[in-house]
């Protein structure tokens, strides 16, 4: 055993121990090297040499400038010299260009002393970090940038938005913030599947990146929502300029499935530093007024205006107030006469939704049908009037008074899938003819998905129901899907009948429609009449049916009952001959 241990001892005298360093080092994952004073290398490993593709000999004796393109070089010399004069270990990133890529090593060099403690060179362990630095790089970029489009995500909006503020308080100009919202994006979804719908996403986002210029930013914050900063304005009226360009390049159709699609866009503006100075006020202030432009009708754009929140408020208080008139039965029915332009008979009726709160005030239907439908109230809401509808249809008969009932059906109660079935409980429930239920919608409901919607309409038509289109005249109008709808009636908005008698446009618009009404066999019928002027002139023009306030306003089930029980007793003695 002693001789043995005196052998192992021998052998450890004998071997050099230079060369047990190296195979130290040469083992060791990290590039490990030693310099001089004078940037020579001394000692290098195994790693190091398959960096450059030389051999140990080849690096040994030579300094980075003998190795390297100069720019390299002086980096590392630079950082060599920051060592030795500071005396202490540094930890650096150093970057080596490659014809593949950059290539970046995280390097801790340190000072070697002597025994008199005299820095004679340094030392230095590099580890590669180009995978990790490519992988965080890709993690900040998903972390601030929408996977979709690859903009900017709100994140990222709101540090470039406070960036924006503070540039435009120094330089004493005018920035602006633009929420966009595309307007029925669902029905893409709907019509076409989702992978459409990103696909118009992701065109949409080409538009407005392509309409802009930097330093302005686009960002994607939710689903079909878009927000935009731009800055360096002469005024904030320039900020109007920018949003009718935005809406004029999302106008063009856009080429999805084979099909061309229109999209619109409500946008809601905000300008700063007049508005306001921070970028929670602002984007409030921006979404506060892209809803305000859906409220007026869409495919717009609204400055933010300081009432604006006020609105808010009451909406929200509005549709709490709606679930509790609800609860309480606050809502009614009121009826309005549809009569013979030729004849002034009683051909039937619209129903219209009244609310009287219980202490006596009136809430106007302009002013709570848009919140019930932003809130989705409208469609418990529809499927009550259809029901109401229906009792009341089952009372009057059983009074022996039959007159046929129009119902208008809001967008999102025409897309519910339970419209047929809540049709069929409700005529079922009160045992009422079909006949005497009248659907109205409106142009816009049906054609953002024909196909769906004329599946819809034939299932109720087949059980009896009548259709009418709304509103005729202000929506797309076309003529090649109007043939295709089961449709019986279309009805002249209000808007063109008010100034018939002064306003030759619009009286050559209801001319027009009445004619295009029979040509295709449909009942044309006139809202808003209002004089007799207006009633001669569609009488004359050939108008089947009129409503509006000459004949009556809209009238609760009882009094319109009296009515027509009144007109149809003045019609009797006018037939009488005299004695």
């Amino acid at each position: 055993m002693l001789k043995h241990k005196q052998e192992q001892t021998a052998i450890g005298e004998r071997l050099d121990e230079h060369a047990l360093l190296e195979s130290v080092i040469d083992h060791s994952p990290a590039i490990i090297y030693v310099k001089d004073v004078d940037g020579v290398y001394l000692l290098v490993n195994r790693n190091y040499e398959s960096l450059l593709g030389k051999t140990r000999a080849e690096i040994c004796g030579k300094t980075d400038f003998d190795l390297h393109d100069p720019e390299v070089a002086s980096q590392f010399r630079n950082n060599d010299l920051r060592v030795m004069e500071n005396r202490v270990p540094l930890d650096l990133e150093e970057t080596i260009p490659t014809p593949d890529g950059p290539l970046i090593y995280l390097s801790s060099k340190f000072p070697l002393f002597d025994g008199a403690h005299r820095c004679v060179g340094i030392g230095g362990i590099s580890t590669d970090i180009t995978e990790r630095m490519a992988v965080e790089k890709q993690v900040r970029h998903l972390a601030t940038h929408d996977s979709l489009t690859n903009l900017p995500n709100r994140y990222l909006f709101s540090d470039r938005l406070g960036q924006a503020i503070k540039r435009t308080l120094r330089q004493g100009d005018h920035g602006a913030v633009y929420f966009l919202d595309l307007d029925n994006f669902k029905d893409v979804n709907d019509a076409l599947g989702h992978a459409a719908g990103d696909r118009l996403l992701e065109e949409v986002s080409n538009r407005l990146t392509d309409t802009l210029k930097a330093p302005d930013t686009v960002s994607r914050v939710g689903g079909d929502e878009f927000a935009i900063i731009t800055t360096g304005l002469a005024n904030p009226e320039k900020a109007a300029d920018i949003a009718a360009r935005i809406i004029n390049v999302l106008e063009r159709p856009f080429a999805l499935e084979g099909q061309a699609v229109d999209i619109q866009a409500s946008i809601g503006i905000t300008v700063f530093p007049g508005d306001a100075k921070d970028a929670d006020t602002l984007n409030r202030n921006a979404d506060l007024a892209m809803y305000s432009a859906k409220a007026a009708g869409r495919n717009t754009f609204q400055f933010f205006r300081g009432e604006m929140e006020a609105r808010l408020k009451r909406r929200s208080s509005l549709s709490q107030e709606i679930k509790e008139a609800m609860r309480e039965n606050e809502f009614t029915i009121h009826y309005q006469p549809l009569v013979g332009a030729s004849d002034a008979a009683l051909v039937g009726s619209e129903a219209l939704l009244r609310w009287t709160r219980s202490d006596g005030s009136s809430i106007s239907p302009i002013e709570f049908i848009p919140v019930a439908e932003s809130s989705g109230l409208i469609v418990p809401l529809g499927e009550w009037v259809l029901t109401e509808v229906c009792r009341q249809l089952r009372e009057w008969q059983e009074l022996g008074f039959t007159v046929p009932v129009a119902v208008n059906l809001s967008a999102f109660q025409f897309r519910k899938a339970s419209l047929i079935c809540t049709v069929e409980q409700a005529l079922a429930e009160f045992a009422v003819p079909s006949r005497l239920l009248n659907l109205e919608i409106t142009e816009s409901m049906v054609m953002h998905d024909v196909e769906g919607a004329i599946q819809i309409m034939q299932k109720l038509a087949d059980m009896g129901i009548a259709f009418s289109i709304d509103d005729f005249g202000t929506g797309y109008s076309s003529l090649s899907y109007l043939k295709r709808f089961p449709v019986q009636k279309i009805k002249i908005d209000r808007s063109f009948v008010q100034d018939i008698e002064h306003d030759s446009d619009d009286a050559m618009i209801c001319e027009a429609i009445i004619s295009l009404g029979h040509s295709l066999e449909l009942k044309v019928i006139a809202e808003g009449v209002e004089n007799e002027n207006q009633l001669e002139f569609l009488r004359h023009a050939g108008c089947d049916v009129v409503q509006g306030y000459f004949y009556s306003k809209p009238l609760n089930a009882t009094a319109l009952q009296s009515w027509a029980q009144q007109r149809l007793m003045l019609a009797t003695d006018a037939s009488e001959p005299e004695s």
